[in-house]
């Protein structure tokens, strides 16, 4: 604190927190996954890209596309099997709205 005339004076307080607009970058992905899913850029039974082929596509780090991957899959578009990869098991149309719900849902359970 500084002192004017023997007394303390407060520093002004800082500016109240705002809130980051928009979503968060995994979102961006899973929507441009979803994206490249119905145009046909990854065929249903077809191999998505490896992680970190994805992290360059994506301009991304792995976590990010984890994190997509795994949006992805609770709303039913991909398959993961473990060691073999990720895998186009459907094009859904209301994708985005079934992985809101599951993000909803998975709220509620751990609240």
């Amino acid at each position: 604190m500084a002192r004017a005339k023997g007394l303390a004076v407060r520093p002004p307080a800082p500016a109240p927190f705002t809130p980051v607009k928009g979503a968060r970058k995994s979102d961006h992905v899973f929507e441009q996954i979803v994206g490249f899913i119905r145009s046909g850029r990854f065929p249903i039974e077809s191999r998505l890209p490896a992680e970190r082929e994805l992290t360059t596509i994506f301009n991304t780090s792995r976590q990010t596309i984890r994190e997509a991957i795994y949006r992805a899959e609770l709303a039913g578009l991909i398959e993961v099997r473990h060691g073999a990869g990720s895998f186009v098991v459907s094009r859904l149309k209301n994708a985005g709205e079934k992985c809101r719900r599951a993000d909803r849902d998975r709220g509620r359970k751990s609240r």
